[in-house]
Formats: structure tokens, C-alpha cells, sequence
């Protein structure tokens, strides 16, 4: 039961500045005619669907209906951009920042950018971070880092899918080089798989990357099962594609068959 722990809930509402809005002029360029012409074709009105209710629900219902034992955290400092560049390049970063303050669509997927954004990004990666170090500093038995944008689409040298930033992978880098955790597991359970966190520790041995998602064509089209890494990272990456209409049991063996036995391998070697 929650109630038997003590729980951080890291939020900001910096993260709320995020909030790209498709009818407004963005800055002009290759990309941004190609995402119009793509809009342009849909037979529906379309909005940017990583949208800044998705987290004033959840605290509205959180401040509405009190758990035992959960705990809201806000002022978490923002991440620092050498806390960024161990998992992005210094050119990705130095673009990202570029735009702050700016309209810019980033991708064909539709990922953009308000004037807040980088703030709003940076803020969510910072609470990441201060979500694992008040876990390893034995402020609380667990934490949640309740953050947008969203980032485990975000590669080592672009934006996708709505995600700018890596936050989990920062967040777990950090626990590497300064709160001396020697090996992590990253759990990524969305529907869509995590290819930017996939690529950021695809040869580190030191990260076990565990994955389930709906199977390709499903977006982003990455995490066959065939998928596991390469080099000294080989068999640190697992995949568990599953057909969309897989549910809580077929989650539950997942998680028993192939998860806990591979995260007790690993530990061991």
C-alpha cells in the first residue's frame, strides 16, 4: 500500500509554459511547410495533443483527493546543461537552446516548440533528476516525477515525438556520475517504445534497458525483439513487443517471466 511509504511528487509549474499551439505563425522553414502540408491534409481539426492538462489533471486530482504517505515537491532546480550533455550532443543542446523564447516545429512528427518550452524542458528534467536523488538520499522510500514534455522519444541529437529531452536518461546518468549507483534499470511501459532511451544506452553495460510496447508498425516502428544491444552493451537491452490488444495478464507474465529474471541475472554478473 502507498499509505506504508513515504512517496515524492516532483512538480513545477514551469512545465505548464510548454504549450505549442498549431493556429499561431511558427518560425518559417522546410520543416514547418512540411508539417502545415501534412496538417493541412487531415479531414479533422488537429491540436498538439502533449498538452499542459495532461498534468494539472493529475495534481488537481492529487490536491482533491489526498493519498497517505504522498508528498508534492516543487522548486526542484532546472537540469544544467552539462547535466544534459551526458546523454545529448553539444549541437543538439546548443539548438535546443537557440530556440528559447521562439515558435518552431521540430520534426515531421510533429514535435514543436512554444516560447517556454526549453524552460518548461529543462524544468522536467531537473525534477527527474531531484526525484532519484531524494530516493538515494533516503528522503523517501520511492518518487514520481510528474514532468512534461515527455522524453523517451528524445534521441542523442534530435526531438521526437513530442519529446525534447531524455529526462529518464538524465535522470539515470546522473545517478552514475554523481550519487554513485553502479548499475541502473530503466522500466519503460508506455505504449509506444522508448527508442531514445534505447539509443542512449544501446552499448552500456552498466544500464539494463527493459521495454514494453505495442509491436511495430505501432509508432516509433523500433524495439523488435531482436533489438539487444551491441557491443559491451549486448543483452542490456530487452524488448517485449506485444499486440495492442495485450492486457493486465499477459502484462503480469512479462513482467514475472523476463523482466525479474533477466534484472536477478544482471545483478549478479
Amino acid at each position: 500500500m502507498i499509505g506504508d511509504r513515504s512517496v515524492h511528487v516532483f512538480y513545477d509549474e514551469v512545465m505548464l509554459g510548454h504549450n505549442p499551439e498549431v493556429d499561431l505563425p511558427f518560425m518559417p522553414s522546410r520543416v514547418e511547410k512540411r508539417v502545415r502540408s501534412i496538417l493541412k491534409g487531415l479531414d479533422f481539426k488537429w491540436s498538439y495533443p502533449e498538452h499542459p492538462g495532461r498534468l494539472t489533471a493529475i495534481k488537481a486530482y492529487l490536491d482533491e483527493h489526498p493519498i497517505k504517505g504522498v508528498q508534492v515537491r516543487t522548486g526542484a532546480a532546472s537540469a544544467m546543461y552539462n547535466q544534459l550533455a551526458r546523454v545529448h550532443t553539444a549541437s543538439y543542446l546548443d539548438h535546443m537552446f537557440s530556440l528559447a523564447g521562439k515558435r518552431a516545429w521540430l520534426d515531421k512528427d510533429t514535435t514543436a516548440v512554444s516560447p517556454e518550452s526549453i524552460n518548461a524542458a529543462t524544468a522536467a528534467a531537473g525534477n527527474a533528476i531531484a526525484a532519484v536523488e531524494s530516493v538515494l538520499k533516503g528522503e523517501c522510500n520511492s518518487a514520481f516525477a510528474l514532468v512534461r514534455p515527455p522524453g523517451h522519444h528524445a534521441e542523442p541529437v534530435r526531438a521526437r515525438g513530442f519529446c525534447l529531452l531524455n529526462n529518464v536518461a538524465v535522470a539515470a546518468a546522473h545517478a552514475q556520475a554523481k550519487l554513485g549507483c553502479e548499475r541502473i534499470l530503466i522500466i519503460d511501459w508506455d505504449a509506444h517504445h522508448g527508442n531514445g532511451t534505447q539509443d542512449i544506452f544501446w552499448a552500456e553495460p552498466d544500464v539494463l534497458f527493459f521495454d514494453t510496447h505495442c509491436e511495430a508498425p505501432f509508432y516509433p516502428g523500433s524495439g523488435h525483439i531482436e533489438e539487444v544491444g551491441d557491443g559491451l552493451g549486448e543483452g542490456y537491452t530487452i524488448n517485449v513487443p506485444l499486440p495492442e490488444t495485450a492486457g493486465d495478464v499477459a502484462f503480469e507474465k512479462v513482467f514475472r517471466d523476463i523482466l525479474v529474471p533477466a534484472a536477478d541475472s544482471t545483478s549478479l554478473n
